[in-house]
């Protein structure tokens, strides 16, 4: 009896309401292609969906200096502040186990992808290709895993063999 009863009350919810939940409220619009383009900033591992593009670490030194240095502090050692903490990008020497070096960005697609999508924080996707390609090899010259007139592109970038790849292995959807 008592599954009846939800089951009347299920029916009458759902004929009541279905005139409310039909109903338009005229807001928003259908994205277009192009802005649908935009928004698309998947990269994965081995790099496809790079766009064209280049920069070198020389092209990004001034650009970390501009954009990112407010942040994650003039060399890159990281911030805490009482309004959060910017995490350090740049290790303080070759044999360092911080930042990049640190083993958590096994890729260096991976790297280039979260700094076009999320940075600047609170200015996102303002960088150009360009400029994060600049970006993402100023840091890897940095943390001492490419040399300082290497050309990223995305030719070469899924290239780059980051510390602590090894531990990481691409799936490849075998259930096996």
């Amino acid at each position: 009896m008592r599954s009846y009863v939800i089951l009347i009350i299920a029916i009458f919810i759902a004929v009541t309401m279905r005139p409310v939940l039909a109903q338009t409220y005229g807001l928003g619009t259908t994205p277009t292609e192009t802005e649908l383009a935009a928004l698309d900033t998947l990269v994965d591992p081995q790099g496809r969906l790079l766009p064209e593009g280049r920069g070198t670490a020389a092209e990004g030194a001034p650009l970390f200096a501009q954009r990112c240095a407010m942040c994650h502090g003039p060399n890159g050692e990281g911030t805490g502040t009482a309004a959060g903490s910017a995490p350090q990008l740049i290790a303080s020497s070759p044999d360092a186990s911080e930042a990049i070096r640190s083993g958590k960005h096994y890729y260096a697609t991976t790297l280039w992808a979260y700094i076009y999508r999320a940075m600047p924080l609170h200015q996102e996707r303002t960088l150009s290709v360009d400029e994060t390609y600049a970006l993402t090899a100023y840091l890897l010259y940095r943390n001492h895993i490419i040399t300082e007139h290497d050309v990223m592109n995305e030719e070469n970038l899924p290239r780059v063999q980051m510390p602590g790849h090894e531990n990481w292995k691409i799936p490849t959807g075998d259930s096996s």
